[in-house]
């Protein structure tokens, strides 16, 4: 078994060519409002690439909300932005969320139709992990994990470093390529000081800047869920569920 790194949503859609296992990281905060989101009982996330895709069907979906964000702000009309803490004080149990962001859906969106996507955020690096090892291991597959980069176009801190807590769940025998290892490393050298490091990182700065700095702490908090989000064909949408 061979574990891989690639970014944004052009590496992403290289990745059903060789139908890998993929793990979509979007650690702030499309991965961690996702996580967050399911573990409060939302029965299914649609992720979409553009705005007014997501208005169609929130005409479509019965008890259906719209939540995301343009450039880290709310999108104007919609029910909720991307803030994952924003969903504790939201009634979302049962309901569908169709959600757009800037890096992470436009990653989830290049992989629609492949087999097996997973979600990871630092809040369920443990559960993915080890469930993503065993099922490659089953499967006989490769494992690629697709970074959505900071605005979908430049590297981003967060994301390889929660990258390399996935894989720190995977064992020594695994192969890893280069970005793969340095990604392991790194976590195992700071998984104690995550939001320490984070907080530099330009993704963290720009979403401080907007007044969500309570988001990048809850983003960097550490096995908070186990639980394990995959995209999966929901009535006739490709949608990420439990």
């Amino acid at each position: 078994m061979k574990v891989d790194i690639t970014w944004y949503s052009s590496g992403a859609s290289k990745i059903a060519k060789k139908e890998n296992i993929a793990v979509v990281i979007d650690a702030i905060r499309a991965s961690c409002f996702i996580v967050e989101a399911l573990a409060r009982g939302v029965k299914y996330i649609v992720p979409v690439s553009k705005i007014e895709e997501a208005r169609i069907l929130k005409d479509k979906i019965l008890n259906s909300l719209l939540a995301g964000e343009s450039k880290g702000e709310r999108i104007e009309g919609f029910d909720l932005g991307p803030s994952p803490l924003k969903l504790h004080q939201a009634n979302v149990k049962g309901k569908v969320i169709i959600y757009r962001t800037s890096s992470g859906t436009q990653v989830l969106h290049a992989l629609k139709g492949c087999d097996e996507v997973y979600i990871a955020s630092f809040l369920n690096i443990k559960a993915v992990g080890e469930y993503v090892f065993k099922r490659a291991l089953n499967l006989g597959k490769d494992v690629t994990i697709a970074l959505a980069g900071f605005l979908g176009r430049e590297f981003a801190l967060e994301d390889f470093l929660c990258a390399g807590g996935v894989i720190s769940y995977f064992p020594d025998k695994v192969e890893l390529t280069d970005q793969a290892l340095a990604a392991k490393l790194i976590f195992r050298a700071y998984r104690n000081n995550i939001y320490s490091i984070v907080s530099k990182s330009k993704s963290a700065t720009l979403v401080s800047k907007l007044g969500y700095g309570a988001d990048v702490e809850y983003c960097c908090r550490v096995n908070v869920y186990n639980i394990i989000p995959k995209m999966r064909k929901i009535d006739d949408l490709y949608a990420v569920t439990l």
